[in-house]
């Protein structure tokens, strides 16, 4: 068991799956637009998949099919890791 912090990938993750409408003064929509805002400006080093599909899975039960781009993102960002990896 890890003390400490969790990495960005699995904490946005976990976010995404605790949605339930219990936030005292936020949407799990707005909560999900947030998430986006996070994803889209955070240089994502690991879990690029994961974070993908818990956005295809969470992000259209709240009314998001990602207009805000934040697939296309986070396959730009993995692609681009890739490249530099190879290099």
């Amino acid at each position: 068991m890890r003390n400490g912090p969790k990495p960005f990938n699995e904490s946005i993750v976990d976010a995404m799956r605790s949605l339930n409408s219990s936030h005292p003064y936020l949407s799990d929509r707005q909560l999900m637009r947030g998430f986006a805002e996070m994803i889209l400006m955070t240089e994502i080093l690991a879990g690029h998949d994961e974070i993908i599909a818990a956005w295809v899975e969470y992000a259209p039960r709240v009314g998001i099919y990602d207009e805000l781009g934040v697939v296309e993102s986070v396959q730009a960002q993995k692609f681009i890791l890739m490249i530099e990896k190879a290099a």
